[in-house]
C-alpha cells in the first residue's frame, strides 16, 4: 500500500480478528485481508472489502502469500498465536518466505514503528556493505541499534557509525565504530554512503538528501516496493551519478551516487614573486596575501577584492588569504600552501634527504587522500616549550599577557565552549603549524566562521590599548601566531579524521 503520511505497514492478519486488535494497541495499519490455514496445501483468504473483512473466502495456494510480499501487497503476515506461526514456517519454510516477515503480533507491536523492520533486512544490509566494498557508512536513521543484529561480523570491513538520539542497550553498541546522538555531531564527516532506512514520502526523501548533501558522495536507501520513495526514486534516476537497485527483504536498497564536480584548489599563500616547483598540478593557484599594501600586481590572485581584510595582514599573516579563501572561493575541495612550504605524498617522519619537488601532493592524491579522511595536515610539531612559552620568548610577557587576556576575553563571548580546548594548547607542546590544510570547503567554512567570530574583534581591542605600529615585527604579529595555533583548538573539539603529511620547505 502507497504511503504518503509515514509508515502504515500493510498486512495479513492471521488468526482471530478479534484477538489482533485486542492485541495491537491502536497501531495504524492497513489489512490486506485475514487468512487461514485450514486446508492441506492451501488457505482460505477473506478480503477486506470497503472497511469489513469479508465472510466468504476465496482459495488460494501458499504461493500467493509468497507474490504478495513479492508485489508489496504486504509487508507482513501477523499471527495472533505463537504455535500458529511455528507451525506454518515448519510446513512452508522450503518456500523461501521471509520468517522473520511471517511474525507474532507481539513482534510487530514492539518493533515496527517507523519503517519496515525485519532481522533478515539488518543481515541483507550488512552483507551488501560488504559487497559494494563500503569503506564506512552512516546510519541516518540508527537502524542497527535495534538490537536485531548485535555483532559486527569479522569479515565485515565496513566501519559503521550511527544516529541515535535516545539511550539503547550496551550490546547495541558493538555494531557501531561510533555513535552520535544528532546529525550535527558527525556534520564534518565524510563517508562512503549515507544508509537511510526509515520511511518517507519521496519529497521528505529530497529534504533530507539535500540536509545530508556533505556526508558524502554515496547514498543507500532502502524503500519498500511500489511505496512513495520506491515510485519517486525510480522517477528520478537522472538526477544521479549512478543509480541501481538491489532487492533485500522487505523491498528494495537504491544504491545511488550524487553528481559531485572535482573542484580542487589548493592555493599558494605568497607576499612576493617566487619561482613555483615546476611540477605543481593545475589545482594550485596563487593568491597574494596583503595586496592592499603590494607595490606592484604580480598576476596572483589578490586578497583585497570581495569581501575582504587585506589591510590587516601586517598583523594576521597569512589570516587574510584565509578570509578571502572562506568569502570569496567556490571549489568544493580547498586548501592552503605557502610559497616556500608545500605537502608532500610521502609518509610522516620520512628522511628529509627524499625530499623534492616530484613529491609535492598532487590534485587528484589529494581527492584520494580525503576518500580516507576529513583532512588533511602537516605532521603535527613538537616543541620543547610549551605555546605560551613561545609567546613569552618571542614577544615578551607583557605584550604577551594584553594579548592573551583579551583573546581569552573574546573567545569566552563568541565562543565559550572553546576556552578548555584552548587552555590544553596553549599550555602544550604541540600544534599544527602554517595554517596548511586540504579539506571540503564546507569543513573550511565552518572552521573560518568559528574562528573569525572571536579573532577580529580581540585584535581590534588589542589595537585599541597597544600602540602595534611601535612593536617589533613578530610582537605586531602576535594575533597572527595565536591564529596559527587555532586549528588545533578548533579540532580538540570537532570529530575529524586527520592524515598528517610531511611539510616540504624549499629554498
Amino acid at each position: 500500500m502507497e504511503n504518503l503520511r509515514g509508515y502504515i505497514p500493510s498486512i495479513l492478519i492471521c488468526g482471530n480478528f478479534n484477538d489482533f486488535v485486542q492485541k495491537n494497541v491502536g497501531k495504524t495499519v492497513a489489512v490486506l485481508g485475514r487468512v487461514e490455514f485450514d486446508l492441506p496445501k492451501k488457505l482460505k483468504f477473506f478480503p477486506v472489502i470497503g472497511s469489513e473483512i469479508s465472510k466468504d473466502p476465496e482459495i488460494f495456494t501458499i504461493e500467493t502469500i509468497k507474490r504478495f510480499f513479492d508485489d508489496g501487497k504486504i509487508d507482513y503476515c501477523v499471527f495472533t498465536d505463537t504455535v500458529e506461526r511455528l507451525n506454518f514456517i515448519r510446513r512452508f519454510n522450503g518456500l523461501g518466505l521471509f520468517n522473520y516477515q511471517i511474525c507474532t503480533i507481539e513482534f510487530f507491536r514492539e518493533h515496527v514503528s517507523d519503517g519496515f523492520s525485519s532481522p533478515k533486512l539488518d543481515f541483507d544490509l550488512l552483507a551488501t556493505f560488504g559487497r559494494l566494498n563500503l569503506k564506512n557508512i552512516l546510519d541516518f536513521d540508527g537502524n542497527f541499534g535495534k538490537c536485531f543484529v548485535n555483532l559486527k561480523p569479522a569479515n565485515l570491513k565496513t566501519e559503521i557509525d550511527g544516529i541515535i538520539p535516545e539511550e539503547k542497550f550496551p550490546l547495541c553498541e558493538n555494531l557501531y565504530n561510533r555513535i552520535y546522538n544528532s546529525p550535527e555531531e558527525c556534520r564534518f564527516k565524510n563517508y562512503s554512503a549515507v544508509l537511510f532506512t526509515k520511511e518517507r514520502t519521496f519529497e521528505e526523501l529530497k529534504n533530507i538528501l539535500a540536509q545530508t548533501n556533505n556526508f558524502g558522495a554515496g547514498i543507500l536507501i532502502f524503500a519498500r516496493m511500489n511505496s512513495d520513495a520506491f515510485k519517486g526514486l525510480n522517477s528520478a534516476k537522472e538526477e544521479f551519478e549512478n543509480f541501481s537497485a538491489v532487492k533485500i527483504s522487505g523491498g528494495v536498497l537504491f544504491v545511488l551516487g550524487r553528481k559531485r564536480k572535482k573542484d580542487l584548489k589548493i592555493y599558494i599563500c605568497a607576499h612576493k614573486k617566487f619561482d613555483p616547483p615546476k611540477s605543481l598540478s593545475p589545482e594550485y593557484v596563487t593568491i597574494h596575501a596583503g595586496h592592499k599594501y603590494a607595490e606592484k600586481d604580480l598576476g596572483f590572485i589578490p586578497d583585497d577584492v570581495g569581501d575582504n581584510i587585506s589591510r590587516l595582514n601586517p598583523y594576521l599573516n597569512e589570516l587574510t588569504a584565509f578570509y578571502h579563501m572562506w568569502k570569496n572561493s567556490t571549489a568544493e575541495i580547498i586548501g592552503l600552501a605557502h610559497y616556500r612550504r608545500y605537502f608532500l605524498d610521502l609518509p610522516i617522519h620520512s628522511d628529509p634527504k627524499n625530499f623534492s619537488d616530484d613529491k609535492i601532493l598532487t590534485g587528484q592524491r589529494a581527492f584520494e587522500l580525503l576518500d580516507k579522511c576529513d583532512i588533511l595536515l602537516g605532521e603535527e610539531l613538537q616543541t620543547y616549550v610549551t605555546q605560551l612559552e613561545y609567546f613569552y620568548n618571542d614577544a615578551g610577557e607583557e605584550v604577551t599577557g594584553k594579548a592573551l587576556n583579551i583573546l581569552k576575553k573574546s573567545l569566552a563571548q563568541n565562543q565559550p565552549d572553546y576556552l578548555e580546548a584552548f587552555e590544553k594548547v596553549i599550555s602544550g607542546y604541540s600544534f599544527y603549524k602554517c595554517n596548511m590544510f586540504v579539506t571540503r570547503k564546507h569543513v573550511f567554512d565552518a572552521y573560518c566562521k568559528w574562528l573569525f567570530s572571536f579573532i577580529l574583534p580581540a585584535f581590534q581591542e588589542f589595537r585599541s590599548v597597544v600602540d602595534v605600529e611601535k612593536l617589533p615585527g613578530s610582537s605586531r604579529r602576535i594575533f597572527g601566531y595565536f591564529a596559527e595555533r587555532m586549528w588545533t583548538v578548533w579540532l580538540l573539539k570537532n570529530r575529524l579524521k586527520i592524515f598528517e603529511l610531511p611539510i616540504f620547505l624549499r629554498d
